[in-house]
């Protein structure tokens, strides 16, 4: 659990250094609060974004997507097709403007990693939900939070 918990942390952080590198280049960061009423409470952009996009998410772009691949085609570039396909997918799924849809794949292509490589170790679906989860909080504290300060 600890070695699995481990490699979730530096999934994390390749995504917040990747994220951090891709809002540099674009000289823009995505704010939760600008996708929600500005009259919602902070409680329920909390627990919309930390808590139920990463579970429907990694439901029907990780799981469903990969594992329907997995058991529907064969071949040596299985898993680069698998993550990239549900990569492309994430990206689509977040369709706000075209800086979201590119930052919202590369996202995919660490989330997507990420279950690949505990597939076939452990509970995939339990450590791609945390790492999703780990990053919402990181970006709503850094965006959300921190810029109402």
């Amino acid at each position: 659990m600890k070695k699995n918990l481990n490699i979730v942390l530096k999934f994390l952080f390749l995504n917040i250094i990747v994220a951090h590198l891709l809002d540099f280049l674009a000289k823009k960061t995505v704010n939760t609060i600008e996708y929600f009423n500005t009259r919602t409470s902070l409680a329920v952009i909390f627990i919309s974004t930390i808590v139920i996009a990463p579970l429907v998410e990694t439901f029907f772009v990780q799981y469903l997507i990969i594992e329907i691949i997995y058991r529907n085609f064969r071949g040596n570039n299985i898993k680069l097709y698998a993550i990239l396909i549900s990569s492309i997918i994430f990206g689509l799924y977040h369709c706000y403007n075209s800086f979201a849809i590119f930052s919202a794949f590369v996202m995919g292509l660490i989330l997507s990693s990420n279950y690949v490589y505990f597939r076939l170790r452990t509970n995939p679906f339990f450590y791609t939900v945390l790492l999703h989860a780990l990053y919402n909080l990181y970006a709503f504290i850094i965006s959300d939070i921190l810029k109402l300060a």
